[in-house]
């Protein structure tokens, strides 16, 4: 005869007293401190568990992942007219930044002495200071916009190529605009070299941003 237990209790004429092997009273008592322990558990706790022992392959911080917050995803932006609009928003600023370096600390002193302004002349242009910077701005941002499409109708993949094709446009349509100046209004050679200068490294500049940046933070 097996080891067992005998229940504690009366049985009726021809009833089998009921034997409960030591095994079985264990995996009866697990199966009750389990069935407490998953009434202790969240809702969510059990579902994730109940998951698991589902025989399902997703792990805990992966399911944890998936049902994140959308706060904490990527968040990207659509492109427009097939432009990163970030990517020309910082092109723009950064054209801008320039322009206020090599006018402002670099050569200040020699664009006003080209110019032949005089104490008067910069004590008017102080007073329109802010809409003056604020329209340059504007204007940055558009030279930025037309850069950025003229790369992308060139097709201008890479770095190297983007450089190329903004030194292009800046020779082919920037310097000879700024060169009317010198041919007709009689303006310094010199003002136009340092005009010029300002414009091409602010297309180098923005060139290499827009390529740098065309993929950051869109969806293609």
């Amino acid at each position: 005869m097996e080891a067992g237990i005998d229940i504690g209790r009366q049985h009726r004429p021809g009833q089998i007293p009921q034997m409960l092997d030591a095994i079985d009273v264990g995996q009866s008592a697990g199966d009750q401190y389990a069935g407490h322990f998953d009434f202790l558990l969240s809702r969510e706790k059990r579902d994730k568990l109940g998951g698991l022992k589902g025989g399902s392959k997703t792990s805990l911080p992966d399911r944890a992942r998936h049902t994140g917050p959308a706060w904490g995803r990527k968040q990207e932006m659509p492109r427009i007219l097939g432009l990163n609009p970030l990517a020309v928003l910082v092109a723009g600023l950064a054209f801008w930044m320039v322009g206020a370096l090599w006018y402002g600390a670099l050569f200040a002193d020699l664009w006003f002495g080209l110019w032949g302004f005089v104490e008067a002349d910069e004590a008017r242009m102080e007073a329109v200071m802010a809409p003056a910077m604020t329209a340059g701005l504007i204007q940055c941002l558009l030279f930025a916009g037309f850069l950025a499409t003229a790369l992308k109708a060139v097709k201008a993949e890479g770095l190297t190529a983007s450089i190329k094709w903004a030194v292009f446009f800046w020779a082919g349509f920037v310097l000879l605009a700024q060169a009317y100046g010198a041919i007709y209004a009689l303006q310094p050679v010199l003002l136009l070299v340092l005009d010029a200068s300002h414009t091409l490294v602010g297309f180098i500049v923005m060139s290499v941003l827009l390529s740098v940046m065309d993929s950051v933070a869109v969806k293609d």
